[in-house]
């Protein structure tokens, strides 16, 4: 060989080292942007099941008071009754307001 094609193969090979980087670098990126979305995906389906398992555990809580308060109504001759009555209706509120069902007995 000479000179010449020495320097060509050189530069051949160099420029196929710099293709094969090239790739590994584009699947490099691609794989580290799905796994960001994927990990983005399921912080957002963890908040949701959390915040959604909270609600139900507030609703419960709510439709309690809120039957016991319907079932029971405050009488006006009992010294708190202002007090009870605007907690009934506030706890009436709130059950309407995040759309707490009671359960099915």
């Amino acid at each position: 060989m000479t000179g010449k094609e020495d320097a060509v193969d050189a530069r051949q090979d160099k420029l196929e080292a710099k293709q094969k980087r090239q790739v590994s670098l584009a699947y490099i990126f691609t794989i580290n942007a799905i796994s960001l979305l994927l990990l983005t995906l399921m912080g957002i389906a963890y908040t949701t099941w959390v915040n959604y398992k909270n609600n139900q555990q507030w609703c419960e809580l709510i439709v309690f008071y809120d039957d016991v308060y319907q079932a029971n109504p405050p009488k006006p001759e009992s010294p708190t009754y202002e007090i009870q009555k605007k907690n009934a209706n506030l706890m009436h509120k709130q059950r309407i307001n995040l759309g707490c069902k009671s359960k099915i007995k």
